[in-house]
């Protein structure tokens, strides 16, 4: 009775950690064995292929309880607190059945594995001269940047040995940092700013900056945190915006094939100057503005932070985004192109947490367990059809 009473009270504390309503005492506990159960990772070996079958049912059979009227794909740790709670009930004597589920196993749907992005870059000179920023490279010669030195390292591009007289005499007068379809980069700007930037992105920004302001121009997406100097401000230009700040950290994406642009605010303070005509907006930390390129017209909202720069730790996060705006995420980052079988796809609506670090079919098993849509690849072409 004891047994029992403890293993319902935990698929309780589950549920409620799943739903965000647990309490402080009830989410360590929750946490705890996740950190327990993941330091055990081959523990599924153990069970029966019988078992595997009634886990795998009972994981879908939950999946399409809670999204039955918002798609919801699963992150691995709830995937984790479910496997958790099941082998506990499998290990109490719980019966559970094993049902294929029509259409998904018919034939395999994901043929090729296609390898997530890579700390790649290029940084290019004003004379259009420049290098692949990639392992091959420790630190980058002064004499092919007119006397300047770099280094990188896990991704990381900056200054060594800075002189700021040298580098305002230097021929140079901007650099560009660009990340193809498939790569991230960071770099330490001149003023120690630090800067994420996401895939297929760049940033322009001046060999040394100015004794007046300070200004980069973004295309795609990046996350700055920005070093305070109170009498010299930073603006960012991206899509005919122009994000001030003084010291703070966001997150901002402006995509050129995105209809909207997002700026994100974690930390500080930061004004949104949008595109001639329209009133300035100053946003506060946990606050974003969204901007719309058709219409120009700007949305301050409570942000969700944590999902905003998921991508620079190494996650995607989504909250009933459409399947085309997730799609194109992975297409940036996996270097895919995606294709349609029936077009009444792309409105589909998922939320979730998935890994950037799994390859690509892996991601999409995530979204075809919702038995809402199913993918095809062949070489580098993915093609999303209904299920």
């Amino acid at each position: 009775m004891e047994s029992n009473l403890l293993k319902n009270e935990f698929q309780q504390f589950v549920d409620l950690y799943l739903e965000g309503n647990a309490d402080g005492d009830q989410k360590r506990l929750v946490e705890s064995y996740f950190e327990l159960f993941a330091q055990q990772p081959d523990v599924l070996d153990e069970l029966s292929d019988l078992e595997i079958s009634a886990i795998d049912k009972r994981l879908h059979d939950m999946i399409s309880n809670n999204i039955q009227l918002r798609r919801s794909v699963l992150n691995r740790n709830q995937r984790y607190f479910y496997v958790i709670m099941i082998v506990f009930l499998i290990a109490g004597g719980l019966f559970i059945y094993h049902n294929k589920v029509t259409g998904l196993n018919d034939e395999p749907l994901i043929q090729a594995a296609i390898k997530p992005g890579s700390n790649r870059a290029t940084l290019t000179l004003s004379d259009g001269t420049g290098l692949v920023l990639d392992s091959n490279y420790n630190e980058l010669p002064g004499d092919k940047f007119s006397g300047m030195v770099f280094k990188t390292e896990r991704g990381l591009l900056s200054y060594k040995n800075i002189r700021v007289n040298d580098l305002r005499k230097s021929s140079l007068n901007r650099l560009v940092l660009s990340t193809p379809r498939g790569g991230q980069y960071r770099v330490i700007l001149p003023d120690g700013t630090r800067v994420w930037l996401n895939a297929a992105s760049s940033l322009i920004f001046p060999v040394v900056f100015d004794e007046k302001e300070r200004t980069v121009h973004l295309s795609g997406e990046a996350y700055f945190e920005v070093a305070k100097r109170v009498s010299l401000p930073f603006t960012v230009c991206a899509k005919g915006l122009q994000i001030r700040v003084l010291g703070t950290h966001f997150n901002l994406s402006a995509y050129p094939e995105e209809p909207i642009s997002s700026t994100t605010l974690l930390e500080g303070s930061v004004i949104i100057v949008p595109k001639a005509g329209t009133t300035l907006k100053r946003l506060l930390p946990g606050e974003q503005a969204v901007v719309d390129e058709a219409s120009g017209s700007v949305i301050v909202t409570k942000a969700d932070t944590e999902g905003a720069t998921a991508w620079k730790d190494g996650y995607f996060s989504f909250d009933n985004e459409s399947l085309e705006t997730i799609l194109r995420k992975l297409e940036r980052w996996y270097d895919v192109t995606v294709c349609y079988d029936n077009q009444d796809l792309r409105k589909l609506q998922y939320t979730g947490i998935l890994s950037r670090n799994k390859d690509i079919a892996q991601v999409l098993r995530k979204f075809e367990l919702t038995n809402t849509v199913k993918f095809r690849i062949k070489g580098r072409i993915i093609t999303a059809a209904l299920n």
